[in-house]
This record gives C-alpha cells, sequence and structure tokens, in this order.
C-alpha cells in the first residue's frame, strides 16, 4: 500500500497538482470522483465501479499529501474509532449510537 501511495503522490507531483491546485479545488475533484462511483453503482457495472473507486481514493492520497498527512495513519484512525462504536443498521445504513460520537 505504502508503494502505491508514493507512486499517487509522485504523480500528483508531476502533475503540478501540488503547486498549481489548493486542497478546496482538490475536495470538489474528490466529490466528482464520488458522484461517478454513485453513477457506476446505479448501472451495475462492477469494473468501472472498481475503477471510480480507485480515482476516489488516488483524490484522498492527494487532499492527505496536501494537508501533511499520512493516508495509511488517516485511515488506521478511522479504523480504530469505528471499530469502538456501537450502533444499529437504520434502512440498510449503519447509524451511530449517539453516545458513541
Amino acid at each position: 500500500m505504502n508503494k502505491l501511495v508514493d507512486r499517487t503522490v509522485l504523480w500528483g507531483y508531476n502533475k503540478g497538482i501540488f503547486t498549481k491546485s489548493t486542497p478546496i479545488i482538490q475536495h470538489e475533484k474528490m466529490v466528482e470522483e464520488v458522484e461517478e462511483v454513485r453513477v457506476e453503482i446505479l448501472a451495475g457495472n462492477v469494473d468501472k465501479v472498481r475503477g471510480e473507486l480507485g480515482d476516489v481514493m488516488v483524490t484522498v492520497i492527494i487532499q492527505a499529501e496536501m494537508w501533511g498527512l499520512d493516508p495509511i495513519e488517516c485511515l488506521t484512525e478511522a479504523v480504530n474509532k469505528i471499530t469502538g462504536r456501537s450502533g444499529r443498521m437504520i434502512d440498510g445504513m449503519y447509524v451511530k449510537d449517539e453516545e458513541s460520537l
């Protein structure tokens, strides 16, 4: 995973993303990529979902780099947080309990 993160960051530097863009512009790119995942989910196209999820991951890695954050540490923190939560499924979505906030 670390090699893929490094390759992604290098790609971003080579493309000028870190010198010619901003975190908010890259956030908009992330939102665009997430919407493309939705489109492919609705189409039921697993191969395109795979590719679009990869694009979302690229935008997350770029955003983390812009903030000087390690995306693996971000994921670790999130997993540690969610595994300690309590909640329940409501209409197909996991909803955390209020006391777990």
